[in-house]
Parts: C-alpha cells; structure tokens; sequence
C-alpha cells in the first residue's frame, strides 16, 4: 500500500506540541481495523503520519509517495530513515520508496495490529490542508521492478488553523495569534480593555463566538464593546470670586449634553459681576444664568469651563469750591484708581484783610473706594499796606511799609514843625485823618495850632523942618502912620 501526500508542501509556522488524530476516511475497504492518522510530533515537531493495520489481513507491500516540491525531505519510519526525491504531484511517475510490511520494520502493537510511522520533515503553513493518502499494491515480482497498485486506498487530512483577535479599538496590549488544530477548540483570552467602553463578548462574522465551537478554518474574532456613559461637566471657573455655583455633571452616552446657566451669582470685592465667559480675560459676557451651554465629546476631559467676567466697581468723584460751587464731576471712576482734578485752579477773592493762594483738596485725595466729594481749601495771608507821613506842606516826614491789616500804625519820626511867621508860631497838633487800624494804603498829614505873636506900639514923631507942628502917633506893629499935611 502507498502513502501519499496529495497537497503542495508550504511553508508554516507551527506552535510546538500541538496535536490532532482523526479516523481516516477509507474507500474500498470496509474492515475497521485499519485506520490513518496524522499528528503533530511534540518532540521533534514533524507530522507524523501513521497506519494502523491488521497484521494478519494486510501483509502486502506499501509505497509512501510523497508528490510537493522538488526538493529533498526526510521520512523517518520508526528508527529507518530513507531519503527520498520529492517530484510534482503531476509526475506520471513519482518516486516511491517501498517497504515490506512483514519485513521486520513494523513494531507490534499486539499480536494483531501493527503500526507504520511516517514523520515527515518540512516546514508546513497554517490555515492549509495537508492530506495523506495510503494505496494497496496488488502485485509485486520480487525485484521491485513491477508494481501494480489498487484502487483501494484510505486518506486523513492534517490542518491547523490561525485564530486571530481584533481589539476592535480596544488599548490594552495586542493578544497574541492561537495556532489551532482542526476540530480543537481555541482557548478564550482574558477580556481586553478600552477607555470609556466595556467588553461584551468575541464575535465572529458578527454573531457572538462560543469558544466551545471546534475550529476548521482560519478564524477572526472581533471584540464587541458597549460604550459606557460618560460624564460631561460644566465647570464654573471663579476667576477669582466666591460663593459661586458648583459645577453640574451630567451622564450621557450621546456625544453631547445640554446645560443650562445657574442663576446664582460670585461675588468678588469692589466687582460687579458681569455675567460668564469662553476665556478668563474677557471683558464682556458671553452667557447669561439660563443660556444654554453644549458640552460635546470633543471638548477636552468632557467638561466646557465657563469663567466669570468682572468689572470693578465705578464711583462718582466731586469737586467743589470752598463755597460749594461745583467745580467738576467725574463718573464712573474704576475702585482703587487715584482720581484727579483736571479743572481750571480753584481761586477764592481776596478782601481788604486777606489774601487767599489754592492749598489742596479736603479730604486728602485717595483711591477711589466709594462716591466721594473734594473740597477746596486756601491758605490765607494777611494783607499789609503802606502809611505815608507827611509834613503840612506835602513833605514826606515816613514811610511804612508792609503795616499789617488791622495794625495801628505809628509815626517814628521828628516832630513835624512849621516855620513861624511875623505874626505867628506854629505848634503840632496831631495827624489827619485821625490815626487808626490800618484797612488799606493811608496818608497822615501833620496839623497845627497857632499862636499870634504880641505887637509893639511905636511913637510916631514928625519933623515939620519949620512948618506946621504935627503932633506923634502911636502906630501899632505892622501898622501904617496916618499921614498929616503941614504948612510954612
């Protein structure tokens, strides 16, 4: 009989010790004690092909014919090796390497069975059929020059197949390829990961896989996942307030969640809160409490941040005159800024007694921490004026200057006089106007009293030279003699 490897030898990558033995399929031979198998040799790693046969039916010659490749592989029939030349599958006449069954090679299993072991070399890819098939001879002359082979022969197909594990987006670490005999059951891995997902079970071609199912063909299985919920935030960034809402979480497994704005209002000192914002430097508002906030799958960690807009608190600064008048009125001055005073210089009249020079604001200006009203306020200086002393006859006797409002003024001169005349002496009898608390420039003039000066009577005689006598005259000083006519 012949033992024949029908399919192309191929290269395959085989996982060592695995194994698989399956009842032959026979044509023309209706006797169950003969049987072929093919296995996987854990020791050496070869296919070990094996016929088992009754030793009292069968004691015929065999051939092993091994049609792949034209190459040299080894057969190695229990401790006999034979080499053997490799030809097509189409030569008409493949190379056969013959042996006697009863020729003392074949091991006894019992006193009934024997068995023939193959173990074939080469290397063998998975997810491809391998099938042995083993011809009777019916004829043999002895010499090994003529053979005539039956038509009776029995088969067994060897395969081992690939059983490959798609993650299906999964991220935990790739599961390695099973290399699984044909009609063995593939081993089920631990379940993989996948952030945001969870494992539901393998599929194969879309339905879920039972790893109790025999594998025959080169498998794909897929993990099937159930997307968890997520949680989306809405987080209410402070921006440096208080006593804010909490952040609102929802759970989802849509790709987004609506918010609505809280109506609670932060707080921060000496802000007003102007409503909320995409960024943390902004100066206006983009919602309001009660708009609608979407947070999606593509905004980072699920959470949209929202961040309060403030603006500081504005006052009004006024400025006003010492008699109240207002000045200036700034509005909307920002809390903390230094307010200034951009008006024409406050100014206060000057009366007889003072004078007044702009001196600041009262209160002192400060930052801005509320509605505040400045007031003007003066440094005063009292007004001097300048006395003039003068003679009665315009003579300028002193000068003072710089006499203080309100002062009396004095005169620290000599005694003003006046020149006595035939008639009269002078005395000095004061100033005028009379003196007082000096109100403003002034002159004083010097007065005086006078006195008459006594006369002298004079005796007027008259010398006639011989004429009429005339008699004298007493003429008072200053005065004139009365004239007398005379006669001779």
């Amino acid at each position: 009989m012949v033992l024949r490897l029908l399919a192309s030898a191929l290269a395959l990558i085989l996982t060592f010790g695995s194994t698989g033995v399956y009842a032959a399929t026979t044509t023309g031979y209706k006797n169950d004690d003969v049987k072929l198998t093919a296995t996987r040799d854990e020791e050496s790693n070869k296919i070990a092909v094996t016929l088992y046969a009754d030793r009292e039916m069968y004691e015929p010659f065999f051939s092993f014919i091994y049609s792949a490749a034209a190459e040299t592989n080894n057969a190695t029939f229990d401790s006999y090796t034979a080499n053997m030349n490799i030809f097509n599958s189409n030569n008409s006449n493949p190379q056969r390497m013959v042996h006697l069954m009863n020729g003392g090679h074949s091991p006894q299993k019992d006193d009934e069975l024997f068995s023939i072991i193959y173990k074939i070399d080469g290397e063998f890819e998975a997810d491809k059929d391998y099938t042995f098939l083993v011809q009777f001879d019916e004829a043999f002359d002895g010499n090994f020059e003529y053979y005539k082979w039956s038509a009776d022969a029995m088969e067994v197909t060897y395969r081992e197949n690939t059983v490959s594990f798609d993650l299906n987006g999964g991220d935990s670490a790739a599961i390695p390829d099973q290399i699984v005999v044909s009609g063995d059951k593939a081993t089920k891995p631990e379940n993989p990961t996948r952030e945001g997902y969870t494992f539901k079970y393998w599929t194969k071609d879309g339905a879920e896989f039972d790893f109790s199912t025999p594998i025959t063909e080169k498998t794909q299985l897929v993990a099937e996942w159930e997307e968890d919920a997520k949680t989306y935030t809405l987080d209410y960034n402070m921006n440096g307030g208080t006593n804010g809402p909490e952040d609102e979480t929802k759970e989802s497994k849509d790709n987004s969640v609506d918010f609505t704005v809280s109506n609670v209002k932060p707080e921060k000192n000496t802000y007003d809160f102007l409503g909320w914002a995409d960024t943390n430097d902004a100066t206006e508002a983009t919602y309001q409490a009660g708009a609608t906030i979407t947070v999606t799958s593509n905004d980072a960690n699920l959470t949209k941040t929202i961040y309060a807009v403030w603006k500081l608190k504005e006052y009004t600064v006024t400025w006003k005159n010492e008699d109240g008048t207002v000045l200036e009125t700034d509005e909307n001055v920002p809390y903390g800024s230094t307010p200034s005073y951009d008006g024409q210089t406050p100014a206060k009249a000057a009366t007889e007694e003072k004078t007044y020079e702009f001196d600041g604001w009262t209160p002192e200006i400060a930052d801005v921490t509320g509605d505040v009203t400045y007031t003007a306020k003066y440094k005063e200086t009292t007004n001097t004026y300048t006395v003039t002393w003068k003679n009665e006859d315009g003579t300028v006797l002193e000068t003072d200057e710089n006499v203080p409002y309100g002062t009396t003024p004095t005169y620290d001169g000599e005694t003003p006089a006046k020149a006595t005349t035939a008639e009269k002496t002078y005395t000095f009898a004061g100033w005028t106007p009379e003196v007082k608390a000096v109100t403003g420039d002034v002159t004083y003039t010097a007065t005086f009293t006078e006195q008459d000066i006594p006369k002298t009577n004079y005796t007027v005689t008259f010398d006639s030279d011989g004429g009429t006598s005339v008699a004298a005259q007493t003429v008072e000083e200053g005065q004139t003699a009365t004239s007398t006519v005379i006669f001779k």
